[in-house]
C-alpha cells in the first residue's frame, strides 16, 4: 500500500517539475501561450525582433545570415531560393525536449544602404509556442549582429 503512494508521490512531483519547466519557458503569458509565430517588425520593442541592415551585397548578408544560423543548435537549413530581387533561406529550428519542429523562414533584400534581413518563425503544430519563436528570432539576429556591421531598421 505504501508503494503506491511513493508512486503517486513520484508522479505527482514529476508533474509539478515539467511544469515549472514550462512556466520558466514563457517570456510573455499574454502572447506565448496563444500565438504560435513571430516575425521581425521595424517598431518591434525587442530590437533583436527588428529587421537589420548591413552595408554589404545581398549574396554576403545571406552567406552572413547561413554562418549565423549554423552556429544555434537545433537550426538546420533547409532551403534557398535566389532571385534577382532577393535572397530568401528557409530553416527548421528542432526543439529539444518535446522534437516540435519550426519553420524559420529569413529574407536577405537589396536596399540602397547594403541589405536588409528580415525574418519569420512560425510553429507547425499547436496554438501557442511558449516563446519559442521569438527565442529563435533573437538567438539568429544577435548571431548576425555579432558578425559587425548590422544596424536594427
Amino acid at each position: 500500500m505504501a508503494t503506491w503512494w511513493m508512486v503517486l508521490l513520484g508522479v505527482v512531483s514529476l508533474v509539478i517539475l515539467g511544469l515549472g519547466v514550462v512556466a520558466l519557458q514563457v517570456d510573455d503569458w499574454g502572447r506565448d501561450l496563444r500565438t504560435n509565430v513571430a516575425e521581425t517588425t521595424p517598431d518591434a520593442a525587442d530590437t533583436l525582433l527588428r529587421p537589420v541592415t548591413v552595408t554589404s551585397s545581398v549574396e554576403q548578408a545571406a552567406a552572413r545570415v547561413e554562418q549565423a544560423a549554423a552556429t544555434i543548435p537545433g537550426l538546420r537549413a533547409s532551403g534557398r531560393l535566389d532571385s534577382p530581387e532577393e535572397v530568401r533561406l528557409s530553416f527548421v529550428y528542432t526543439s529539444k525536449l518535446f522534437r516540435f519542429k519550426d519553420d524559420v523562414t529569413v529574407w536577405v533584400e537589396e536596399v540602397p544602404e547594403g541589405a536588409r534581413i528580415r525574418a519569420r518563425s512560425a510553429s507547425r503544430v499547436g496554438t501557442g509556442d511558449l516563446g519559442q519563436n521569438p527565442r529563435t528570432l533573437r538567438a539568429l539576429f544577435r548571431a548576425v549582429r555579432e558578425q559587425g556591421d548590422a544596424r536594427p531598421r
